[in-house]
């Protein structure tokens, strides 16, 4: 501790606890790693609290390599279970009471609940909750809506304010009456900006070409061909057969592109299945998770992003700051801050055939893959940077 931290009183510096439920490298671990390591150490004493799930294994060691303070209960699980729920609910209540945090920050659905009850139960001054995207958005049942939005409303009132990843988020939340539009402010995303080198791509795409030979049998050819690549959870929302099926339309056009997938999740089976119903076996190929896997973005040629439901994706941000020219769907904060032929091609959710359209637009007409490159890349870097997003989220704590 500097001469300066030992100066400061407890009451001028400030205890900030992060809270997530899930238990794989997400948009929201993310969200929250980049957050509690970017907090000043002269103001905050940050601690962030999470599953003991094994698989939490890299947002764990991501915040311990920074030497922020974390805290793994045991119980903590994203999918609802009433007994593992109550245990961890206590848990984190006993965690507030000794710790005392000026600041509670929730990162997701259920820890929004758990969270922010048992910081009611142990009188934290403020409680800040970002959803990414509201739950009762997604493509669920009428009843699991209507279920999950009466949680969001009743809980809200033990939260003073909510961040919102996106204009759309925040109507949402108004319509529905879940808060009053002055505790609901809209703080994008952003990432760390990194000055791009000129050294092209080349050596990204031998390192992926590298990581695939293990798994599948590539010649070395592969590095000349034109790579489409998407990189994504495999949920539901996510949409990512669709990047199989826009493989499948694209490919009896333009035979030599290759498809990459880097991501892992419950969906996987199905888009295995439809790689094999489509014989695209030679044609598209899956990583699987990779940590820090942002980086092999500087190998495609071409991003896809097919959601179905999102908020503002991080591996979207990845894309706009490497450069790469972009085919995502109008989804969540996309039409915000992408304009379509200006700094991406956008084409309505669910639509494989719209995606494998705009790729032959952009494959046809290499000017209009510069202007959306760099137009992405100028809209990146005035607003999507890490250093606005703590700034704003800062000044939320401080309020």
């Amino acid at each position: 501790m500097t001469r300066r931290q030992k100066f400061l009183t407890m009451k001028e510096r400030k205890k900030i606890i992060f809270l997530s439920s899930q238990t794989i490298w997400t948009g929201v671990q993310r969200y929250i790693a980049d957050l509690a390591t970017s907090l000043s150490a002269e103001k905050y004493d940050v601690i962030v609290i999470g599953s003991d799930d094994p698989q939490n294994s890299a947002f764990w060691s991501t915040l311990k390599q920074r030497g922020i303070k974390t805290i793994a209960i045991s119980n903590l699980k994203f999918h609802p279970d009433f007994w593992s729920d109550f245990s961890a609910y206590r848990k984190i209540k006993d965690v507030f009471l000794n710790e005392k945090p000026d600041v509670v920050h929730l990162g997701d659905f259920k820890t929004s609940i758990l969270g922010a009850l048992a910081a009611h139960r142990a009188h934290v001054p403020k409680v800040i909750y970002t959803p990414h995207g509201w739950i009762f958005s997604e493509n669920l049942s009428g009843l699991k809506k209507w279920w999950y939005l009466k949680l969001e409303k009743f809980f809200a009132q033990y939260k003073n304010t909510i961040i919102c990843s996106s204009y759309k988020e925040q109507e949402e939340s108004v319509k529905f009456k879940i808060k009053k539009l002055e505790y609901l402010p809209v703080i994008y995303n952003g990432i760390k900006f990194v000055p791009l080198e000129n050294s092209g791509n080349a050596s990204e795409k031998y390192e992926l070409y590298e990581i695939l030979k293990k798994k599948y049998d590539l010649s070395i050819d592969f590095q000349m061909n034109i790579i489409v690549g998407l990189m994504s959870n495999f949920y539901p929302p996510k949409g990512v057969g669709y990047f199989v099926e826009l493989a499948k339309i694209i490919s009896a056009k333009f035979p030599s592109l290759k498809f990459v997938m880097i991501g892992d999740g419950p969906t996987k089976k199905q888009v295995e299945r439809l790689i094999d119903q489509y014989n695209l076996k030679d044609k598209v190929f899956l990583t699987g998770f990779i940590d820090q896997g942002e980086r092999f973005l500087r190998a495609f040629d071409f991003f896809i992003l097919p959601s179905l439901q999102d908020g503002l994706p991080y591996a979207i941000l990845e894309a706009m700051a490497s450069k790469k020219p972009i085919i995502a769907t109008k989804v969540g904060a996309l039409p915000e801050i992408l304009s379509d032929k200006k700094s991406a091609m956008l084409v309505e959710s669910g639509d494989a055939t719209a995606l494998a359209n705009a790729i032959e637009t952009l494959l046809k007409d290499p000017a209009l893959v510069q202007i959306i490159k760099n137009g992405a890349f100028d809209r990146f870097t005035d607003e999507l940077t890490l250093k606005t997003m703590v700034e704003k989220t800062v000044a939320e704590y401080e309020k």
